[in-house]
């Protein structure tokens, strides 16, 4: 375990704990996405998350942004937004796209199609 898990942990306690002792509750902060969330590709390593992280893709929110302080890790929903959508310019072959595994039927339906536009 790095030593940023251990000041984590100690900090979320430190969070949590007045709550539950009577205390004043704690405030939640305004999410604000790191910068890198923008970067196309990202490399990083002996990171806080892993020792090898490999990302291909910007962070936001299949190319529709996320809404001013909005925490992606709330577990709320975002916005709703059109579909089908296309990619916006600039994004990485196979992001910002909703993909079905092929192991569905629907999925193998659709790579049967694009299968055979590809052909032609």
């Amino acid at each position: 375990m790095k030593a940023d898990d251990h000041s984590f942990k100690f900090a979320l306690l430190c969070a949590i704990l007045p709550n539950f002792a009577g205390g004043t509750p704690a405030q939640t902060p305004s999410f604000k996405a790191p910068a890198s969330w923008a970067l196309k590709t990202e490399r990083t390593v002996n990171g806080p998350e892993a020792d090898l992280l490999v990302r291909t893709g910007d962070i936001n929110n299949l190319g529709f942004g996320w809404p001013d302080g909005f925490d992606p890790f709330s577990g709320k929903s975002t916005p709703g937004h059109g579909y089908p959508w296309d990619p916006r310019p600039g994004a990485p072959d196979g992001t910002d796209r909703i993909l079905m595994g092929s192991v569905t039927e629907a999925g193998r339906a659709l790579n049967r199609r694009v299968e055979m536009m590809l052909v032609k």
